[in-house]
């Protein structure tokens, strides 16, 4: 049976005629950032400074519509919020499904799918709008549905196959998932039921062959990632927190790093993994060290040609600055 579909049209006329809920004077500047450099005439983000041409991903909508929640900017969330539903979310088919990006894909990615859920479920709450939830719900309904592999949530679902992956990237198992999402014991038990005594952690977990995926060389915002969803999941990391520690006490964070010999494999440094690291030095109780971060995160600013900066650096930059820990380790 086709579910009746939730528009935000009229949200939109109500936010706007309400007004705006006015934040500080830094995310104001974000905003404006984003909407003279990071957006198309429609308002859409793409993934590069003032080049439309560029992508233009789901990833970089939630994360968007997380910072507009910590910054509390109703109207801006307004509009990104009727952006994703007019865009991103399919409307050929009997299910709603969002797309992990706009060009040429039948298929969505759960960590995207995810932030967005948890984004409109706050924003109901924060803006006193009720349709954000109601969205949200069909959605979240979409996934349980759609995306399961054995009790454990997997990587994406192409609607055009009727085709769910058969895997789960380890860093997509969030906080968010596990809060938005019905059913997330086994997908979460996958993430803290690791094999602690190497550095580096898998890259996903196969839910065919029951089996954990190491690569040769490791992303950081990976391994953060995870690090990170791992201890909102009450789970330490002995290895990693000793290893990352001593990185950066003794050299820098570099992008990606040989697994077996712990040696930097890139020599670029990137806003996003520092970013990431500053979360993770917050949620282990060290801001002292997540200070130091800082620092070097805005001389690594001021070095960069801020053309050649993807959103997902930008927006991370941003979240950091403004993160707060709503969840703890246990």
């Amino acid at each position: 049976m086709t579910k009746k579909r939730i528009t935000l049209w009229t949200v939109l006329l109500f936010v706007t005629a309400v007004g705006l809920i006015y934040a500080p004077k830094d995310s104001e500047k974000a905003v404006d950032t984003v909407e003279k450099h990071y957006t198309n005439d429609y308002g859409m983000i793409h993934a590069y400074p003032d080049d439309p041409a560029s992508s233009y991903l789901s990833e970089s909508a939630g994360l968007y519509m997380q910072y507009l929640n910590q910054t509390k900017n109703k109207k801006a969330f307004a509009e990104q919020a009727d952006l994703v539903s007019q865009y991103f979310v399919t409307q050929d088919t009997e299910q709603q499904h969002i797309k992990w990006r706009l060009e040429n894909t039948t298929a969505n990615a759960l960590i995207d799918d995810v932030r967005i859920i948890d984004a409109m479920v706050t924003a109901a709450s924060l803006f006193e709008t009720p349709a954000y939830k109601d969205l949200a719900d069909q959605w979240t309904g979409v996934l349980a549905d759609t995306q399961q592999q054995n009790g454990i949530y997997v990587d994406y679902y192409d609607w055009k196959r009727d085709n769910a992956a058969s895997r789960i990237t380890l860093s997509y198992i969030t906080p968010e998932l596990t809060s938005v999402l019905p059913d997330t014991r086994k997908t979460e038990h996958i993430l803290t039921n690791l094999d602690r005594s190497g550095v580096f952690f898998p890259k996903y977990y196969d839910t065919g062959t029951k089996s954990y995926h190491r690569q040769d060389e490791v992303n950081m915002i990976d391994q953060l990632l995870i690090a990170l969803n791992r201890l909102h999941a009450g789970a330490s990391s002995p290895a990693f927190h000793k290893w990352i520690i001593q990185e950066w006490q003794q050299n820098r964070l570099y992008g990606r790093y040989d697994r077996d010999t712990l040696d930097p494999a890139v020599e670029y440094e990137a806003l996003a993994v520092y970013a990431l690291f500053v979360m993770y030095l917050q949620e282990s109780n060290a801001p002292g060290k997540a200070q130091e971060v800082e620092e070097r995160m805005q001389a690594l600013k001021d070095e960069m040609n801020p053309d050649n900066l993807h959103f997902f650096d930008y927006i991370y930059d941003k979240l950091a600055g403004h993160y707060e820990k709503e969840r703890k380790p246990q």
